[in-house]
């Protein structure tokens, strides 16, 4: 059995059927001076798994958070795969 493996590089590989989750930290500081942003009301934020060359609209897995999708007790959103998402997803190279 695979194991879902996240690198420093901002690379994640999972296999078809494999759930993931990953809080996702929104830097409004520096990268030097890193500060949190917490959503406010009316803010959203897509999250999409396209094929290489492919623009958002294109997305196989596209997703939207707002303030009220789940968070980490720091305010950080928890962007979320379910086996459902992944699970007619070809093996290749996909990005987010």
């Amino acid at each position: 059995m695979y194991k879902t493996v996240e690198s420093n590089a901002s690379i994640i590989r999972i296999n078809r059927g494999d759930s993931f989750q990953k809080p996702l930290f929104i830097n409004c500081g520096t990268f030097l001076s890193p500060a949190r942003y917490t959503l406010q009301a009316g803010d959203k934020v897509y999250f999409g798994v396209m094929e290489p060359n492919h623009y958002w609209e294109q997305s196989l897995i596209r997703q939207v958070y707002n303030k009220d999708s789940e968070m980490t007790e720091d305010g950080d959103l928890i962007i979320k795969l379910k086996p459902e998402d992944t699970e007619y997803l070809f093996p290749g190279t996909y990005y987010y």
